[in-house]
């Protein structure tokens, strides 16, 4: 198990932290100039396209420019991040990702790229991974144990990564294993009666939900 970076100012310098960290959400009405600093149209496409499918949701507005774009997509690199939410305000250097969707081929099923460039643009406004709701039902013993062997981390490492951040961020919904937010996590890692599975290609009807709180559309 082992999550995209969420880029975001916090207590510690750079915190890797679904559900929304409110702190970082985009004004109403707010225009999102988004740029492209390479990629091919086939890539750019898919960006568009998860653009559109938030867009739909929310009281702001996506515009494409060519340059002097607030939000910076790149495709280069092997992993996926995003800075979240207004936290993209802070890389000053135009030249500077704020979103980047490495590794992104076609080695990857449809499935799978769409839902990275949905994921990554929820970073985008402010939605955190939904592995940090508060109501999910973790056997931390066995997560502790994994992330031990799996990459050295101590027990208060995975507290401040992964446990205490629950207190930190709104719970906008219950957990929700549709999410595009939520990362597979096996039944060995909860109760065994939460389970997550393949990474959903759709926004879910809570994602729909979440977000239409965060952005309120008027007359809706």
């Amino acid at each position: 198990m082992h999550w995209c970076s969420e880029l975001s100012w916090g207590n510690s310098q750079f915190a890797l932290r679904g559900v929304a960290d409110e702190s970082k959400k985009w004004r109403d009405g707010t225009i999102l100039k988004v740029q492209f600093l390479d990629g091919d149209q086939s890539q750019i496409d898919y960006a568009l396209w998860a653009m559109s499918q938030w867009q739909q949701y929310v009281n702001l507005k996506f515009v494409v420019v060519d340059k002097s774009g607030v939000i910076r997509v790149s495709f280069k690199g092997d992993h996926a991040w995003s800075w979240v939410g207004t936290d993209a305000l802070t890389v000053l250097d135009r030249a500077q990702p704020t979103v980047t969707l490495g590794g992104f081929t076609g080695n990857q099923s449809e499935d799978n790229l769409k839902w990275e460039v949905l994921h990554e643009f929820g970073h985008v406004l402010c939605l955190k991974h939904e592995m940090y709701n508060h109501s999910i039902p973790w056997n931390k013993k066995a997560i502790y144990e994994y992330y031990t062997e799996h990459y050295k981390w101590t027990k208060e490492m995975v507290d401040h990564n992964l446990f205490d951040v629950n207190k930190i961020y709104t719970s906008l919904t219950p957990p929700d294993q549709d999410s595009v937010m939520m990362y597979p996590i096996p039944p060995e890692f909860t109760d065994g009666k939460f389970v997550a599975l393949d990474p959903h290609p759709e926004l879910s009807m809570l994602d729909v939900r979440a977000i239409s709180e965060l952005y309120p559309i008027r007359g809706r």
